[in-house]
């Protein structure tokens, strides 16, 4: 009785992360296509309101901020001016990448449910989780806001929490996976991930949720930083007339 407990509340842990997470990808995919299209000014005026709260307070409103220009054209700076095409090229690629595991995960379904280790599951046991991550850091390049930069950050440690609740409810499905599991990433290839398997962790209860918490702060506070000089060597490079 434990055991199915314990599975129960792994797939409402899942299901739970899945539709947040679906949520923050509509949330940016929609500001941005609505900024891109005539009605921009319909969309400020639902969606103004909430930014003009952010936008009160001088420490909230840096949040809502771009550290890469979205309306200039051209800069002084190449990787400036690449990120729109680049980020263009990854969301397009990050959703074409969750197509093809999903073609394969329902197929292996309708064959009774088989365990899935061939085409993109050769190396990677959760590409799709990858590449929706590929696809959100796609998005945001595509409206760089810090806020936008954030979500990302907070999306991939999701993932990565889902990825592990999956594991062992495959684990406990399927006879072969661990044996799979064994020889391939989580993410990456498992050469890749070599470094990341060397680090000490906590085996689990409060203590390793409190370095999965101090982690999760590191990271936001690093991409601030990186975000921030980013935005430093964006405004460098903008052409500026002088009078």
């Amino acid at each position: 009785m434990t055991d199915e407990d314990d599975s129960r509340r792994g797939d409402a842990a899942a299901r739970g992360a899945f539709w947040a997470s679906a949520a923050f990808y509509a949330l940016v995919a929609f500001e941005f296509f609505y900024m891109a299209s005539p009605f921009a000014a319909y969309f400020y005026a639902v969606y103004g309101p909430g930014l003009d709260v952010l936008g009160e307070s001088p420490t909230a409103s840096r949040l809502i901020g771009f550290f890469l220009p979205h309306i200039v054209a051209q800069t002084a700076s190449p990787w400036v001016d690449a990120h729109r095409v680049a980020g263009a090229v990854l969301a397009v690629g990050g959703i074409a990448g969750f197509a093809i595991g999903a073609y394969q995960i329902y197929a292996a379904k309708l064959r009774r449910g088989a365990m899935v280790e061939g085409g993109i599951y050769r190396r990677i046991r959760h590409p799709q989780y990858l590449a929706l991550m590929v696809a959100g850091f796609g998005l945001l390049l595509l409206w760089p806001r810090f806020l936008v930069l954030f979500g990302f950050v907070t999306v991939v440690f999701v993932y990565t929490a889902l990825a592990r609740v999956e594991e062992r409810q495959c684990a406990r499905r399927f006879a072969g996976y661990s044996a799979y599991r064994a020889r391939t990433g989580m993410f990456l290839p498992r050469a890749l991930e070599a470094p990341f398997r060397r680090l000490p962790m906590p085996g689990s209860g409060p203590g390793r949720a409190a370095v999965w918490g101090l982690l999760y702060l590191v990271s936001l506070a690093l991409a601030g930083l990186t975000a921030g000089a980013v935005r430093s060597h964006a405004i460098d490079s903008l052409y500026a007339h002088y009078t």
